[in-house]
């Protein structure tokens, strides 16, 4: 007869490895993302889509500050990671926010982040009418 000790022991030998390869992916999965997040022009582009609507990558290239070619590049790897999702509309592809999750985690950085600093006048404008709003 086997006592309980015994039981839970093979129990555990025989679920640890498994356990371990699941930690070791949900790690990979957590970096991949946090990866996707680092890059300024992804990070920026992620930021823009935080109003809840879909934009052309020629509008997230504008509102990022980044070449079409560039927002492109960075919009195909988010939607390869499934963080973006792409609406066709016509010969018009549009981009935005796939999980409510992603907007979340993105407002949790965003309000733990320094502030961006001002360098222009224009700059100084848009501030005070943030402030405003």
């Amino acid at each position: 007869m086997l006592t309980q000790t015994k039981i839970m022991a093979e129990i555990i030998d025989e679920w640890a490895p498994l356990c371990r390869i699941n930690m070791v992916l949900t790690q990979d999965n957590i970096l991949m993302n946090m990866h996707l997040v680092s890059e300024p022009s992804r990070a920026a582009i992620l930021t823009a889509l935080l109003d809840g609507r879909f934009h052309t990558a020629s509008e997230l290239a504008h509102m990022a500050g980044i070449k079409p070619q560039t927002a492109s590049f960075h919009l195909a790897k988010m939607t390869e990671a499934q963080v973006v999702i792409v609406e066709k509309q016509g010969r018009h592809r549009y981009f935005g926010i796939q999980d409510p999750k992603v907007a979340q985690v993105m407002e949790s950085l965003l309000s733990i982040a320094p502030p961006v600093p001002i360098k222009s006048f224009t700059g100084v404008n848009d501030a005070i009418t943030l402030q405003v709003l």
